[in-house]
């Protein structure tokens, strides 16, 4: 059987799409199971939508070589042709521009000195190669807090402790964008 149509309707969330691309991609199939259980064991649904659209064949093609027994009984050129729909709806697409807006400011902030008033930036201490995989360990107990301490309130205290800098809000754009940079890296 071919299963593209439910590759499609188990990778993306439909809340984030228009109805038109919501509705193409409805259709579900016996494999429905199989489908989410093999896409979610390596691959969230934003992380998909932030695919370049550029870069899907590529992308497909590194994916059947992984998975050769999953791609089997797909139809591969309605699967590109149903995601390429995805990735190019308007409310995906500017989704995927925020992001990388967003991930550039973080680039940007990582070498920032002016977060503090050491002269030193993130980037003083920490090469992004070695903090790759980090956003996916928060949150995380801290023990001299005694709880769940977030990405976020990570990055404000490293900020505060090891800059000299201001105490950011949760949800300020430094910050956020920081968050954002890191969960790039992975």
């Amino acid at each position: 059987m071919r299963r593209a149509a439910s590759v499609i309707a188990l990778a993306f969330p439909l809340l984030a799409l228009s109805p038109e691309a919501a509705a193409q991609m409805s259709a579900t199939s016996p494999a429905h199971e199989l489908i989410n259980a093999t896409c979610t064991r390596c691959h969230s649904s934003d992380r998909v939508l932030k695919a370049d659209p550029k870069q899907l064949k590529g992308i497909l093609e590194r994916m059947e070589r992984k998975n050769p027994e999953f791609f089997r009984d797909t139809d591969n050129a309605a699967l590109t042709e149903g995601l390429l729909k995805v990735l190019n709806d308007p409310a995906v697409a500017a989704g995927r521009t925020a992001w990388d807006e967003t991930v550039a400011k973080g680039q940007d902030v990582f070498k920032d000195a002016s977060l503090g008033t050491t002269g030193k930036s993130c980037n003083s201490c920490h090469r992004p190669g070695d903090l790759r995989g980090t956003a996916d360990r928060y949150p995380t107990f801290d023990a001299k807090l005694g709880r769940l301490v977030s990405l976020q309130e990570r990055l404000r205290m490293m900020i505060q402790s090891k800059l000299g800098g201001k105490e950011l809000p949760l949800g300020d754009i430094r910050t956020v964008s920081l968050e954002a940079y890191l969960k790039s890296l992975q």
